[in-house]
């Protein structure tokens, strides 16, 4: 079973994420559109390992070949 969301023939090749755009993009306008925001939201600020392959992960060079991402918390 395979989850399509966008036609290959028309992707953007500089966009790493083109083939889940417009899923991306539906999730984020629900978000924004359903989500009842709090006064104590923030960005966690721990780091989480990742030792995958993803393209929007970030680089620590303070950290031994440390991919990480963050995720964001409700306190």
């Amino acid at each position: 079973m395979y989850l399509h969301v966008s036609d290959n023939t028309h992707l953007d090749p500089e966009d790493k994420m083109s083939k889940m755009r417009p899923l991306l993009s539906m999730i984020s306008e629900r978000c924004l559109n359903y989500f009842i925001k709090k006064q104590n939201m923030s960005i966690d600020e721990s780091l989480i390992p990742y030792y995958g392959r993803h393209g929007a992960r970030q680089f620590h060079l303070t950290f031994d070949k440390l991919f990480t991402s963050f995720r964001l918390v409700d306190h």
